[in-house]
């Protein structure tokens, strides 16, 4: 998992590179210059999915603490913690 995770952050930080040499580039008129941000966006995305994968992969089982908070929140019959701020 170490190797991925290094590899991600590289790869992270040349998208931010990307991002910046954009924004420097055009500015204000940065918004248009869609296919250079679709780019930049399917990028963020892949990112996101790979990172989720690579999350789930690297938790533990859970359910046991999941159960037991569903059960909380059923015997109290609502949320303690403010979920709209």
């Amino acid at each position: 998992m170490r190797k991925a995770a290094g590899t991600y952050e590289r790869y992270t930080v040349e998208l931010a590179k990307a991002s910046d040499h954009l924004l420097r580039k055009y500015g204000r008129s940065i918004a248009d210059r869609q296919h250079d941000l679709k780019r930049v966006a399917d990028i963020a995305i892949d990112f996101f999915v790979g990172l989720c994968v690579l999350s789930r992969a690297a938790l533990r089982n859970e359910d046991q603490e999941m159960d037991r908070l569903a059960g909380f929140i059923l015997d109290r019959g609502s949320y303690p913690w403010d979920v709209l701020s």
